[in-house]
């Protein structure tokens, strides 16, 4: 059965180690704002989805206090990603090079990165024999892509990693103003605006500025059960189906030669 947002908002709190009635606070005020999925009552209750998941992550990753979470979701959700700061591994598969595109916002990668991991096209795509050889996963889940999901909550900015493509998301003016420059640099008309967008990104990241940088990150081991509860199955049950079923593959063609 779909998970709805309190189960959801419960099995990040837990992922994250992230205080229960806190996280409980959080998700109210998201629906409240009408950031997360709200409405209905009893068995109407809609279910959660890997957005509601992303604005979680966000708000439990870096909220300094309750009330301002729908402001970091707001913000932090809504920064794009700058093509070009988007470096796809050479060994990435469609799978991610489709799910991560340009101008995106960093809510639908990390969406994304939540539904990859219950994607059956991802797990194909999985290089599965550099993890365990000729064995099968079994019930290890280690056997996953490495994925690190990155904020600068000092600054508007955050990244993105998987398996080896990394991707950087900042402020909408500023992508406006990197194309602007681009346009300029191909012979376009010099302007200003360029500078105004520049501009805009400073006041917009004025709220979070502070002298000390704060990274924060999460990596896939806390993702796993979000997406597992998200998809009804864990990533590495989707590698055991693929292993039976090549495994099955190899023995017909042996007797069919």
């Amino acid at each position: 059965m779909p998970a709805n947002l309190a189960e959801l908002t419960d099995c990040i709190a837990s992922a994250l180690n992230y205080p229960l009635p806190t996280a409980r606070l959080i998700s109210r005020l998201g629906r409240e704002h009408e950031i997360l999925t709200h409405g209905g009552r009893g068995r109407s209750v809609p279910k959660a989805t890997s957005t509601d998941a992303a604005n979680l992550l966000i708000a439990l990753m870096v909220c300094p206090t309750p009330a301002r979470a729908p402001d970091y979701m707001r913000d932090f959700g809504s920064l794009l990603l700058m093509p070009s700061m988007m470096e796809f591994d050479e060994d990435a598969g469609p799978t991610v090079r489709h799910a991560f595109q340009a101008r995106m916002t960093f809510r639908d990668a990390v969406s994304a990165a939540l539904d990859i991991l219950g994607s059956a096209d991802f797990a194909a795509e999985f290089n599965l024999n550099e993890r365990v050889g000729d064995e099968r996963p079994g019930e290890d889940p280690e056997v996953a892509p490495v994925i690190d999901v990155t904020i600068i909550d000092t600054y508007l900015q955050a990244e993105l990693a998987i398996d080896g493509s990394h991707f950087t998301f900042l402020h909408s003016s500023l992508l406006s103003a990197e194309t602007l420059i681009l346009s300029e640099q191909a012979g376009g008309a010099k302007s200003a605006e360029a500078h105004e967008r520049i501009a805009e990104a400073a006041v917009a990241a004025n709220r979070y500025l502070s002298p000390i940088r704060s990274t924060r990150t999460v990596e896939v081991g806390p993702l796993l059960p979000v997406a597992q509860l998200l998809h009804g199955r864990s990533f590495v049950s989707l590698l055991n189906e693929r292993f039976d079923r090549e495994q099955a593959a190899s023995v017909q063609f042996e007797g069919a030669v």
